[in-house]
């Protein structure tokens, strides 16, 4: 029994400085407010959080209204919009809406650790003598970029290859990059996008998604997790040998016997949460419809959980991250019980919302 006792009084020696040492500094995930995207590795808020829980070049920022601001090299501040972090794609978009003017400085060598995803095309942008260029009778397939353009000139951008006719007028050649698109109303041709669709799964220069961070965290692992668990099980297999080897037997179901009574008492003590707590969900959004019945979408016009429309005097209530509304009485009952949205089955979770950052 004293060996017993030396290896137990060993195994808490180890294993309370390591899970001190093995505190989390890092919070996840956060926000900088109602509505913005959920902010978690390979990115960290700058400002709020330690360089150990980021990667390096994928720093977020809030500024002063709240909005989620990413800050790529050689070009402006953008804004954030969604971050799918399965598909590791990062949705953003420029503040002044003038995402072509951004393009032009956004893919030099190296310049971000992130690739153009999505539907894309290269675009070729003209600048034109606005005396010598009648926009409204030049071909369809030549956009007038107006954030770009002035009374002296105008900027054009285009997808096609022949540009013969307009480079011999008073149009000249600023750069040919590619461009997020989307389809136009007929569905038959292509119009620059303003939102810009990265993903980063490949660092610049082609090496795989693999930092100095991750094996830190890996390391952090198996020292916190491994070595107790393996004190923890020597523990027993000691004590298993030295009463296999005394012949006292007796003692050691005894110690089997008061181990099951105490798991069974720490499994009765499991509670099982299926739903989300009325804490978080008294953070969603409400609305109060009027008589004109304003929604925030006009197409969704009846609630997908009772299957009725909408009506003056009901009261509304929004759920992030995917933003779809329901009766307040019928998505309340079923977030007691469900963590996803009834409609795209995404998973609904509270944010830590950063405090307002000052203006500057």
């Amino acid at each position: 029994m004293s060996s017993l006792k030396f290896l137990l009084s060993l195994f808490f020696l180890v294993i309370f400085p390591v899970s001190v040492t093995c505190k989390p500094r890092c919070r996840y995930p956060l926000s900088c407010g109602h509505g913005e995207p959920q902010i978690q590795f390979p990115f960290r808020v700058d400002g709020h959080q330690s360089k150990v829980c980021g990667v390096s070049r994928f720093d977020l920022s809030c500024n002063s209204s709240n909005k989620t601001v990413l800050q790529l090299p050689y070009s402006e501040q953008f804004h954030v919009r969604h971050i799918n972090y399965n598909s590791r794609e990062i949705q953003i978009y420029d503040p002044d809406n003038c995402l072509p003017r951004r393009l032009l400085n956004l893919w030099r060598p190296s310049s971000v650790p992130y690739v153009l995803a999505g539907l894309k095309q290269d675009y070729t942008f003209l600048n034109c003598s606005s005396p010598f260029v009648d926009v409204t009778n030049i071909s369809s397939s030549y956009a007038p970029i107006s954030c770009m353009s002035s009374s002296s000139h105008t900027i054009l951008a285009t997808n096609v290859s022949n540009l013969a006719v307009l480079l011999n007028s008073s149009c000249k050649l600023i750069a040919t990059v590619p461009a997020p698109v989307v389809r136009t109303m007929d569905g038959f041709s292509y119009k620059i996008s303003d939102t810009l669709l990265l993903t980063w799964w490949l660092l610049p220069g082609g090496e795989q998604y693999t930092t100095r961070t991750t094996i830190i965290f890996a390391l952090l692992i198996i020292i916190c997790i491994g070595i107790p668990v393996l004190l923890f099980f020597a523990c027993f297999i000691c004590q298993w040998i030295i009463n296999t080897l005394r012949g006292d037997q007796r003692s050691l179901f005894a110690s089997d016997g008061i181990r099951r009574q105490s798991t069974d008492t720490f499994q009765q003590a499991i509670v099982i949460r299926t739903g989300l707590d009325d804490s978080t969900t008294q953070t969603y959004r409400r609305i109060l419809l009027d008589e004109k019945l304003e929604l925030p979408n006009p197409n969704d016009t009846t609630c997908s959980i009772c299957l009725s429309e909408y009506r003056p005097t009901e009261t509304l209530k929004i759920v992030p991250p995917c933003n779809h509304y329901f009766h307040a009485k019928c998505i309340n009952p079923w977030l007691r019980t469900h963590t996803t949205c009834p409609v795209c089955r995404k998973f609904l979770q509270h944010s830590i919302l950063l405090p307002a950052a000052d203006a500057s």
